[in-house]
Order: C-alpha cells, then structure tokens, then sequence
C-alpha cells in the first residue's frame, strides 16, 4: 500500500515539473520573439555604403582633362568636360568611388573621385580669386599682341571712284550746262605719291560721250570723251578710329573731245561734223568725310571746280586699304 501511494505521488511530481519546464521554455520563446525586431531596427536604419551622405563640398580638378558621367561609373555617358584647376560643388561623400558634381545650377553628373579633390571654403576661394586673375591677366596680354589699327589719318585706301558732275561750259555761243557721270581710280592717303605724312587725294576720272546739250542745239547725237585728273592735298580731322573727315584743294586738269553735226551742209545728207577739242588747267576744292570698315573704306565728298567755267560735282568712292 505504501508502495503504491509512493508511486503515485512520484507520477504527480515528474508531472508538475515537466509542466514547469514547458512553461519555462514558452516563455522564454516569447521573450526572444519580442527582442528580435528591436535588435533588427538597426541594421535596417543603417545608410546603404553605396549612396552619398548628404550636404556638399567644394573640390579642384586635378587632372587635365576631366570627364563628367551621367551615372556613378565609367560605362556612363559623357555629359561634360573640366579643365584641371577648377572648382564646382561635390558631394560629402561618394557612389562607387565616383562623387556628384555640379556643373552649373541645375545640371550635375558624376566624376571619378581620381579626378577631383576635395578642399575647404578657405580654398576655394582663393583658387577662384586666382583663377579670375590669371583669366584677367591672359586677356589683358591677349589684346597687347593683337596689332592695333592705325588711325584714319595714317591709312591708305584705293579703288573705284564715281563722280556726278554738272559740267559747264561755253560753246556754240553761250554757256551750257548738263550732268555727266564719271568713273575711274582713286588713291587716297598719306605716302601716296609723296613720300611722308602728307594726306593726298589723286584720281583719274574718265567719261565716255558727250553732253546732252549738244543734242538739244543740234538735234543731232553727239560723241566723244572726257578726261579729268585731280590732285589734292587733304586736311584731315579724325572723328573716330573709323571716321575722318577732311577738306583740301589742288590742281585739275581737263581733257575733253567732242563730236558734233549741224544741218548747215549743202552737200548730200545735209550735215557736216566738227570736233570740239578742249583742254583746261584749273582748281579743284573738296569737303567730304570717310568710313572704314575693316580693310574697306566708303569715301562721300563734294567738289568745286574753278577752271574757264565754275561747276560742281558730287564723289562716291569704294576703296581697300594697301
């Protein structure tokens, strides 16, 4: 009997602890599923190596030539180039051992980090005074070697010349006016035909025909030439490195031949031809001003001619300088 009561209460104790050891292992289960998110949270809240941390930086460019991606590596495409020395805003930190750049405001891209280096404000700063002084410095030397143009008054121009003229004259009688165009060279400029600073004006200027009042008194069409030669010595009043105006006076010379018909022959065909040959020594006076552009130069005067008659012509010259 006692045996039997031993037993039993030897069941009922092996019972209640292996319900403790259960209860105890739950537990403890349970305790560790409570730790574990927390012990998670982290490792998940912890940056990723591969993104840059946030906030920037000044860096130089080291090398001559530096290349900017459009991606964190070399398989990107070209998107711009920096020259060794200069300075652009990159990233604290780097992608792929590439930082961010920013070219301009608003467009940025990437560069190797074996390109760039970076430096505090202080530097920066310095560099880009530097920098600015050496730009100024290259340009200031730049515009001393470029040749500089010489003024008006020491530039020679030729080329072609047109001349209105209401030419005058006495002949059949009275004395007669009409408007003539001529055509020709003209030399303008100091060390022309005189050698030194002299300012000339040279020009040979021919007509071809006669004037038109010769039909109006004959009734007939008349021919022949015209030649004239002009010399001046200029005064010249520089207004600007491209303008100059100028004045002056010298010797003109006229040669002219003219043939007419009258109705006055009894012959067959009722007319009889005369040639009118003149030549004339006088004055010439100029007034006008000139404009160049570049190498080429447009040329406007008036002039007044003193010879055995007084008349008046406007000029119009299109020259390159020599």
């Amino acid at each position: 009997m006692f045996g039997s009561f031993a037993s039993r209460r030897f069941g009922t104790l092996l019972l209640l602890a292996t319900l403790c050891g259960l209860t105890a292992a739950e537990a403890q289960q349970k305790k560790a599923t409570r730790r574990a998110p927390a012990q998670a949270s982290p490792a998940a809240a912890a940056p990723a190596p591969a993104k840059a941390a946030a906030g920037s930086q000044k860096g130089i460019i080291t090398v001559a030539e530096a290349s900017i991606f459009n991606q964190p590596n070399f398989d990107g495409q070209v998107i711009g180039m920096a020259g060794e020395g200069q300075v652009f805003d990159i990233s604290t930190g780097t992608r792929d051992s590439f930082y961010k750049i920013r070219l301009r405001p608003g467009f940025t891209g990437w560069i190797s980090e074996a390109e760039i280096r970076p430096i505090n404000s202080g530097q920066a700063q310095k560099i880009e005074t530097q920098r600015k002084k050496t730009v100024q410095a290259q340009a200031k030397k730049a515009a001393e070697k470029r040749p500089k143009a010489k003024p008006m008054d020491q530039r020679r121009f030729r080329g072609l010349a047109l001349e209105s003229m209401n030419f005058t004259e006495k002949t059949m009688g009275k004395t007669r006016r009409s408007n003539v165009l001529l055509y020709g060279l003209k030399v303008s400029g100091p060390n022309t035909l005189f050698e030194g600073d002299i300012e000339t004006d040279t020009e040979i200027l021919f007509h071809s025909g006669a004037p038109g009042y010769y039909k109006d008194a004959t009734g007939n069409a008349a021919g022949g030439f015209m030649l004239m030669g002009n010399f001046l010595f200029q005064t010249t009043i520089p207004r600007s490195e491209n303008l100059m105006a100028f004045y002056g006076f010298g010797p003109s010379f006229r040669l002219s031949h003219f043939e007419v018909s009258l109705n006055n022959d009894p012959g067959p065909g009722g007319k009889r031809s005369y040639a009118l040959d003149d030549m004339t020594v006088g004055a010439v006076f100029n007034l006008g001003a000139v404009m160049s552009f570049g190498s080429y130069a447009a040329r406007l005067e008036g002039r007044y001619y003193w010879e055995t008659q007084q008349y008046m012509s406007f000029g119009l010259a299109f020259q390159k300088e020599f």
